[in-house]
């Protein structure tokens, strides 16, 4: 048994390493690393960073990968109270580098493989911060080939208070990062059961970046449950489908990208026993995938929507809700929590009388204006209908691009539908389509997909092209990768 759990999120940590060194912390490929050895990480990294120059208060940039050392880093930074800067490893490496050149921290901390990518090391040191590599071992810390920081030189800081700065994705504005305080991550111990890991059963199976908001508070909830946490280097079915059957969870949550491809993948029914709910969230959920997993596995499907600037979600399904309307508002991200409030605002981008653009508040907060259109029923369900800047407007006319998804992803071979507006000379923009097929029914081609919209809509929202791919371009959250698909169908007129 260990001591009574204190109430600062650094001191669980510290606790959890002192008293507990021997429990996992972290499970990987069948492999456990304990607490033990995150302290050991910890210490190797603020003696590092000490002889280094960096000062306790300076902010340390962190390449974030789902692997043992930079999840044991980012704990370990963390309890030591130093802000950490979350860098996205799924960057291309010139992004990176531009990346990190903006970045208000004294030092950065990546795993030895991130070291090796293209320039980076070489911008770093330009920069004039200090580099730092984590080897697989937790002892192996080891700094860059460079010179200590002066007294003279600037601190490299964030905000007093601020804990950690996270990559948004752009619901309320363009991406940046955004500021979580020590007093949200102290505040989430109120929202979960606080166990002792040598009592306690469970593990927390991560299936999301711990760079975005959801995959680093659903972190900081596993420490503050004891829980060890289960992580994938990259999000793959099968392996973890296998997490799934062999810890049991009641609760299981993926992006809604992957529900598709779970059902596709006809895992058996029997993997999935014990299990009663599965949460959802970050991206469009298509309903008919939500359907089909629902009826597979009898598993509730609590679909959520939130962004990083609100700390995670502030509408979502609820168990209860499932149970009475699932056959009636499957498509809807569910309802405002408990202290939030939602409206619409007029938009001239609407394409619907009921529709506007979703603003937010939170515990009596100002209200936020986010960049997605949406409606309100009347019980109260919120319905995300795209994005203020996915509505395309073709010589006058407004095409939600989510409407002519739908009518894409309504053909039997259809797996994924990602439409765009592209430029057009004479019309402004017009929409295109990238889709992937599933199955193997009669075969299918971009002409055939596109009647088939015109058989559904008015002939003004059917793509001027729609391109068959293998796999849809996505990021970290496995949301499409926009722009990426707009440039590939930019030649299309």
């Amino acid at each position: 048994m260990i001591g009574d759990a204190p109430t600062r999120f650094r001191d669980r940590v510290a606790q959890l390493c002192a008293e507990c060194p021997d429990a996992p912390a972290i499970e990987f490929e069948g492999q456990a690393t304990t607490w033990g050895d995150v302290s050991a990480r910890m210490d190797g990294l603020q003696s590092t960073l000490l002889a280094w120059g960096v000062g306790a208060s300076d902010a340390v940039g962190l390449v974030v990968r789902e692997r043992p050392p930079a999840v044991g880093a980012l704990l370990a930074l963390l309890a030591l109270g130093r802000p950490v800067v979350l860098i996205q490893s799924l960057a291309s490496d010139t992004e990176l580098c531009a990346d990190v050149r903006r970045l208000p921290v004294a030092a950065v901390v990546a795993e030895t493989r991130d070291w090796a990518r293209d320039g980076f090391a070489a911008c770093v040191r330009a920069a004039a911060m200090v580099g730092i590599s984590l080897g697989d071992a937790p002892a192996d810390v080891e700094p860059l080939p460079g010179r200590a920081r002066t007294a003279e030189e600037p601190r490299a800081g964030v905000a007093r208070g601020v804990a950690a700065l996270v990559p948004t994705s752009g619901t309320t504005g363009a991406p940046r990062r955004h500021p979580v305080t020590n007093e949200t991550l102290d505040r989430a111990r109120a929202d979960v059961t606080v166990r002792d890991p040598t009592q306690t059963r469970g593990v927390t199976i991560n299936a999301v970046p711990l760079s975005s908001i959801g995959g680093f508070m659903g972190l900081v909830a596993t420490v503050w449950r004891g829980r060890p946490i289960a992580v994938m280097d990259r999000f793959d079915v099968d392996r973890w489908a296998a997490l799934v059957r062999e810890h049991r969870p009641r609760r299981i949550g993926v992006p809604p990208a992957a529900i598709a491809a779970i059902v596709d993948r006809d895992l058996p029914r029997e993997w999935f026993d014990g299990v009663r709910w599965l949460a959802t969230g970050s991206a469009p959920l298509d309903p008919a995938a939500a359907r089909r997993f629902a009826d597979r596995y009898g598993i509730g499907v609590l679909n959520a929507y939130g962004a990083t600037e609100f700390g995670g979600p502030v509408v979502s399904w609820r168990e209860d809700d499932w149970e009475r309307w699932n056959t009636t508002k499957l498509g809807s991200v569910g309802r405002p929590l408990p202290g939030v409030e939602v409206r619409l605002a007029p938009a001239d981008t609407a394409p619907d009388a009921d529709a506007g653009v979703l603003e937010v508040s939170r515990d009596g907060g100002p209200w936020t204006r986010t960049n997605d259109l949406a409606r309100i029923d009347a019980d109260g369900f919120v319905w995300i209908l795209d994005r203020v800047d996915d509505v395309i407007v073709r010589g006058g006319f407004k095409i939600r691009a989510g409407e002519v998804e739908d009518a894409l992803v309504d053909h039997e071979r259809v797996g994924e539908a990602v439409v765009v507006g592209i430029p057009d000379r004479r019309l402004g923009s017009v929409p295109a389509a990238m889709v992937t097929l599933r199955g193997d029914g009669v075969p299918v081609t971009g002409e055939d997909l596109r009647a088939h919209v015109r058989s559904r809509l008015a002939p003004y929202k059917v793509p001027v092209v729609v391109r068959i791919v293998d796999e849809i371009p996505r990021n970290a959250m496995m949301k499409p990768r926009r722009a990426e698909i707009r440039e590939a169908l930019g030649g299309a007129t």
